[in-house]
């Protein structure tokens, strides 16, 4: 199996309108997806088993049955294995997570991987002008303010006073 084009980690399909859970792990022999419908829940509300296939561990569960839950919705696995890595009483989170949660008041500091939809975002493309009319300019903030007579010269502080001067020339930094 070609791993280079499967999409590792949590991802919503449009197309099966499910979220996909994907692992990779070589040596693990078993793998569970526990689903928590609160950051702070001990217990997991659902546990899925993860197939195997090839070094990938995967399953797919319909949007319906997780976004019923309040979003976010927070998961971790637990993977048994050869080796001494593999601890499935221990929760594993999501290498490829978006964002994690992280609870350092429990013994054993419990990071659970959390998932949300991203919306999509609209992005305004700027009207190309070629490239002759672009300058291109480096400076030292200190040499660019040092001479100036703005507050605090030489300074983080000054440059941005002067940023907000060439901004009012029509000059972009």
């Amino acid at each position: 199996m070609d791993t280079t084009k499967i999409k590792l980690g949590t991802n919503y399909n449009p197309q099966t309108e499910s979220v996909d859970f994907r692992l990779y792990s070589r040596n693990a022999t078993e793998v569970w997806l526990e689903i928590f419908e609160n950051e702070e829940d001990t217990e997991a509300l659902a546990v899925f088993n993860l197939q195997k296939n090839g070094d990938i561990w995967e399953t797919s569960i319909k949007k319906y049955a997780l976004f019923g839950l309040k979003k976010p919705f927070y998961y971790a696995f637990r993977i048994e294995g050869e080796g001494k890595n593999f601890n499935p009483q221990i929760l594993a989170y999501d290498p490829y997570a978006k964002a994690l949660l992280y609870d350092n008041k429990k013994e054993n500091y419990e990071i659970k991987s959390v998932f949300f939809e991203y919306e999509p975002i609209e992005v305004v493309k700027i009207a190309p002008r070629p490239f002759a009319d672009e300058i291109i300019g480096e400076v030292h903030i200190k040499d660019l303010t040092i001479n100036s007579e703005i507050d605090n010269p030489g300074t983080f502080k000054a440059a941005n006073k002067f940023a907000k001067k060439l901004k009012e020339m029509n000059i972009s930094m």
